[in-house]
């Protein structure tokens, strides 16, 4: 029960296991990294809007995918703003136990 678990590149290609499996237990984050975020499907981005904005983690998978070019990315996605400070700060730190 105290066992974080972070699935990394939005389990893709298991992203709508993932989402069901993290919609259950609270203890599952989804990191957005391997994929520059246009190309993320877009049921993972509508649950990073929503539901599940509390389990997302950011994560650029640099060298290959520039953190720029995530964030901008990212800003043209429609997420509400309380959403992605959520998934670029504090749900890493609550993770990380640093909040």
């Amino acid at each position: 029960p105290s066992l974080n678990v972070i699935a990394a590149h939005f389990g893709y290609p298991w992203h709508l296991e993932l989402l069901a499996m993290a919609l259950h237990k609270t203890n599952i984050y989804i990191d957005i990294s391997g994929w520059a975020p246009k190309y993320i499907p877009s049921e993972v981005i509508r649950e990073m809007k929503g539901r599940l904005q509390d389990q997302f983690v950011f994560g650029s998978d640099y060298p290959f995918i520039q953190p720029e070019r995530c964030l901008d990315e990212l800003a043209t996605m429609e997420v509400p703003e309380a959403a992605l400070h959520k998934v670029l700060t504090e749900n890493g730190k609550k993770l990380l136990g640093l909040s």
